[in-house]
């Protein structure tokens, strides 16, 4: 008697709620499905299903068998799929959400190092300024800030970043050059939608809101950094997105003495009982590498 049949045929006559169906469903006949049955209640001693000419349902004892007899038989499937991945070669596809800046910035050459150390998958990238329902979508992985809020995604730190405050030389030539937070209230600000909606000061265990003249609020790195080199405002921006344009005196960095709060970037992803062998391959790259860079 092979456990693993009878509790696999009991789990179809369960679910198909008929005979017929369930033999169908496992490609054996009826009779096969029928003896099954017979012999697990014969050596349980009890009756899981209750027949009639009309239906079939389950016992009280039947339910309580089906719950946990579900339970083993997906940890079974579970094994089962986890040492044939390992005997295959990892290939198909990952999906990837994350925003423009983050791709071009932080993560481009990790992506391309995993392609070349693992040439049968690919990378199906989507930039988006928002965390979208990734069940819902097909989506594997995403890459984001901020706190967790969906409580049915496992978050991953990469690393943290800095926001700093910066503005063109001519904004400031024009309308001075902010001394202390409390300025701000003076000022222009544009605001980065995806790192703060309002801005945090860090002095010791202090924290000042700054509820500045909020011009423009963006959700977009790379249109927020060109409206700060036009001259439209002061912006809180990460710094990885600007320094070049700092180092190159196209703007300057604003309130130096006065630490932002900084914010930090997550690896997200579905809870589910067994990831695919070529999403887990990725999400120990990413980690691995983020590793030697945990600040930027």
């Amino acid at each position: 008697m092979n456990l693993i049949n009878l509790m696999t045929a009991f789990r179809a006559v369960a679910e198909e709620k008929s005979f017929k169906k369930a033999a169908e469903k496992l490609s054996v006949s009826t009779a096969i499905i029928s003896r099954y049955i017979s012999q697990l209640e014969t050596s349980l001693e009890i009756r899981l299903i209750n027949r009639s000419a009309r239906a079939i349902s389950l016992t009280e004892e039947g339910k309580i068998y089906y719950d946990k007899s579900l339970s083993i038989l997906k940890d079974i499937d579970n094994l089962n799929t986890l040492f044939q991945e390992k005997k295959k070669l990892p290939s198909g596809k990952i999906r990837l959400t994350t925003s423009s800046l983050f791709l071009e910035k932080l993560i481009t050459e990790e992506i391309c190092s995993f392609l070349d150390k693992h040439p049968q998958i690919d990378i199906d990238i989507t930039t988006d300024n928002k965390l979208v329902n990734l069940i819902e979508s097909g989506v594997d992985l995403a890459i984001r800030s901020g706190k967790l809020a969906d409580s049915n995604l496992i978050s991953k730190k990469l690393c943290g970043y800095e926001v700093i405050l910066c503005a063109s030389p001519e904004y400031i030539t024009k309308h001075g050059l902010p001394g202390k937070p409390e300025d701000l209230h003076q000022h222009k600000l544009i605001l980065d939608s995806n790192v703060c909606d309002e801005l945090k000061f860090k002095n010791d265990f202090n924290i000042s809101l700054i509820n500045g003249q909020c011009s423009l609020k963006i959700n977009c790195g790379h249109v927020l950094r060109k409206a700060v080199l036009m001259g439209h405002g002061i912006g809180s921006v990460t710094k990885f997105s600007v320094i070049n344009d700092i180092n190159k005196g196209r703007l300057i960095q604003i309130l130096e003495d006065y630490d932002i709060l900084n914010r930090n970037a997550y690896l997200l992803y579905p809870k589910k009982n067994h990831l695919p062998l070529r999403t887990k391959l990725f999400i120990d790259h990413l980690t691995k590498s983020f590793e030697k860079r945990r600040n930027i």
